[in-house]
């Protein structure tokens, strides 16, 4: 075998495995339900943008950009002021999951931290 094929299965491999996890990960986004803290630390990141501020309940318990990430995909969604003003974190995230059926929410969501995982596996 010479060294071009080694190269090439050597790099083979690594894909599958980074493909394998990706698959994995979103058949599992789009079968389980939203978790506990899922639903706490829904809309903090769009609340905070919006509002520049971090007086929103929960917007203290991480990093920003993490609920930055978060967010990205609820650009999209009309998400009213009067649901990023309740401050139950939780019931928050519950009136922000009901704007759309079926854990689409959720699943979109996920998407990118499936991404940042399979980034980090090519690193």
């Amino acid at each position: 075998m010479n060294w071009n094929k080694k190269k090439i299965l050597a790099g083979f491999f690594p894909g599958v495995l980074i493909l394998l996890f990706i698959l994995t990960a979103l058949s599992s986004s789009l079968d389980k339900s939203a978790t506990f803290d899922e639903v706490h630390y829904l809309g903090i990141g769009k609340s905070i943008l919006k509002n520049r501020s971090f007086e929103i309940q929960g917007a203290r318990l991480h990093p920003p950009l993490f609920f930055y990430i978060a967010s990205l995909p609820l650009t999209g969604i009309d998400i009213s002021e009067n649901i990023l003003k309740i401050s139950d974190p939780i019931l928050r995230g519950q009136n922000i999951l009901f704007l759309r059926p079926h854990d689409l929410i959720t699943v979109l969501v996920r998407l990118p931290f499936i991404a940042a995982g399979g980034l980090l596996l090519l690193a």
